[in-house]
């Protein structure tokens, strides 16, 4: 409402229209910003258990390595970011960006962790209960893998 009747030329501040906006009995509608859900947890049945049971630390590297999503506001939309962390170090072994929060995303930054670090069979693979990583592309992946 100030923004508005600033740039129709009358001068006065935010307070006052407060103020009179309080007299009048009005109140402001706050639009909330629209955040992209990046967990799904409709695939209960495909979950591993969870191993670590909130222990993030590890004794050496590629001994534990946790996965998760994110997103970025672009002017073009929302671009989501797949991330794999070592828990030894707490480096990034392995991320991918894309438009879409399809397995694949998952898949690929699960990939390029594996060619750059070649982890031992017994390494602990965390993440959260995201469809995509009980997805069966994902999880035939990771089996592949170790």
């Amino acid at each position: 409402m100030h923004r508005d009747i600033h740039n129709q030329g009358t001068e006065c501040g935010k307070n006052r229209v407060a103020r009179l906006m309080k007299v009048s009995g009005l109140k402001s509608i706050h639009k909330l910003k629209y955040r992209p859900q990046t967990t799904q947890s409709k695939a209960n049945d495909l979950v591993s258990p969870n191993v670590i049971s909130q222990d993030f630390t590890a004794k050496t590297e590629n001994q534990k390595w946790g996965c998760d999503i994110s997103y970025i506001e672009t002017k073009e939309g929302w671009l989501y970011l797949a991330i794999v962390m070592d828990f030894f170090s707490r480096k990034i072994v392995g991320f991918d960006i894309g438009f879409s929060l399809q397995a694949d995303l998952c898949c690929r930054a699960l990939e390029k962790a594996f060619s750059l670090r070649l982890p031992p069979r017994e390494l602990i693979h965390h993440s959260d209960r995201g469809t995509q990583y009980a997805s069966f592309p994902y999880r035939q992946l990771l089996k592949s893998m170790l």
